[in-house]
């Protein structure tokens, strides 16, 4: 289970959000939708430990995946690279992916019908959110939309 128990986030005198309560059970998905600049990326960022609350209690497991609305890097990953790293919490401090690790990949990606683009280049690709969901323990957030706009940047808040 991952979620917020009335949960309010400040940034200085602005409210970003008061008494927030939602929780979404193991195997289950929830939307949090509405206009730009309300709160939505706050309260994402908050349940995911990312942002300090102000009052209320977050709930989630140790290990949550999380796919970020935009990533960048100078490597250039294919698709079964990326989603296998989802299994690097298990594989221990110097660890590398196994066999069996590529095969419980390919199923996933199977499972979700994204099996075609396991060759693919990942920065190519718009959305896939299988990554999350190799994690070990369960709790799985994809954060995707257009404008970011009510994220604060760090040094605006503790």
């Amino acid at each position: 289970m991952i979620g917020l128990n009335t949960a309010s986030v400040r940034f200085g005198d602005r409210t970003i959000f008061e008494n927030l309560s939602f929780s979404v059970p193991k195997g289950e998905c929830m939307a949090i939708l509405g206009p730009n600049g309300r709160g939505k990326t706050t309260a994402l960022r908050a349940m995911l430990g990312f942002q300090r609350i102000d009052t209320g209690q977050r709930r989630a497991p140790d290990i949550v995946g999380y796919v970020p609305q935009t990533a960048t890097s100078q490597a250039s990953y294919r698709v079964i690279d990326v989603v296998v790293m989802g299994r690097a919490a298990g594989l221990g401090l110097f660890g590398q992916p196994k066999a069996e690790d590529f095969a419980v990949v390919r199923q996933a990606l199977e499972r979700v019908g994204a099996a075609r683009f396991e060759a693919e280049r990942f920065d190519h690709l718009a959305v896939l959110d299988t990554r999350a969901d190799q994690q070990t323990k369960p709790g799985a957030v994809q954060h995707e939309h257009g404008d970011d706009e009510d994220h604060q940047p760090d040094h605006e808040h503790p």
